[in-house]
């Protein structure tokens, strides 16, 4: 959560508060889990805590609105459910349907609870249209993606062995993305297709290398590409009444994930061609 921040152009008190709105946001849904809540309920009150926790350092230390909302853009990744969302468009493009829907409803559901816990406390402090900080320098960036796919990785059950790697690769994955949409000027949604692919084909190989699942380093990898974000300002500006806005942030974050499942899944295809059948020997 905290490494987010930093990523989403925050300075160190904004990593510092969303380290403790993250922290406490993880405790409760951990306590849910093992009492065995439902994650509708759980999704809302990790809603709240964060919210709680930031609307408490905006008092203690003046935060201004744009410091809020990127502390609680971090502070929620690991609640919004970005990558099950771009799981379940891979699924479709698979021809899994009753996959793809099931976790894209799943998804769906958490980041409305977790959007509705956050709306009930800042709606009346935070204004709608917040102008957002300015992003990181690239190296900050690249960095920032690493450590937080890093400590990301326990979420994922990913092996210990595999965090190191999946690390390098969110870092690969970010920077990619931020060359493409900056350097070479594609535009958000080809930059994140063109990284979704190429970082399939690059996690397919070390996978291969390191004789694990691919799925492994490509869940990890996709991290700093998934628009948690921009789902989180959908489904807040929908529960303002903001339509218009709603609209805007949810068709960009739709092409979001749909570049990134696409090329993901077109990426991991060019390593996994059906073999062909050897001709049966003549006896």
């Amino acid at each position: 959560a905290a490494s987010f921040a930093l990523m989403f152009g925050g300075g160190w008190l904004e990593f510092c508060v969303a380290l403790a709105a993250g922290a406490a946001a993880q405790a409760v849904a951990y306590a849910f889990r093992r009492a065995e809540i439902s994650l509708v309920l759980s999704s809302l009150t990790g809603g709240l805590v964060c919210s709680a926790v930031t609307m408490l350092a905006f008092y203690l230390f003046g935060l201004s609105p744009a410091s809020v909302e990127t502390i609680l853009s971090g502070a929620i990744m690991p609640l919004i459910s970005g990558l099950m969302m771009t799981n379940a468009v891979r699924d479709a493009l698979r021809g899994d349907l009753l996959s793809a829907m099931a976790r894209g409803m799943e998804a769906l559901l958490v980041a409305v609870m977790v959007a509705l816990g956050i709306s009930l406390l800042l709606r009346f402090y935070l204004p709608v249209e917040v102008e957002p900080l300015a992003e990181p320098g690239w190296a900050m960036a690249v960095v920032t993606a690493g450590l937080a796919t890093l400590f990301f990785c326990p979420l994922l059950d990913a092996p210990p062995r595999a965090m190191a790697p999946s690390a390098l690769l969110g870092m690969v994955s970010y920077g990619l993305y931020l060359a493409l949409r900056d350097a070479a000027m594609v535009g958000e949604t080809l930059s994140l297709f063109f990284t979704a692919a190429a970082i399939a084909l690059l996690c397919a190989l070390m996978a291969r290398r390191m004789r694990m699942i691919t799925t492994i380093f490509l869940c990890a990898a996709m991290i700093p590409l998934v628009p948690g974000l921009g789902l989180f300002r959908t489904m807040r500006a929908l529960l303002l009444a903001q339509y218009d806005m709603a609209i805007s942030a949810g068709l960009q974050t739709l092409f979001a994930v749909g570049a990134i499942a696409l090329g993901a899944a077109l990426g991991s295809m060019r390593l996994h061609k059906p073999k062909r059948a050897r001709p049966e020997k003549e006896r």
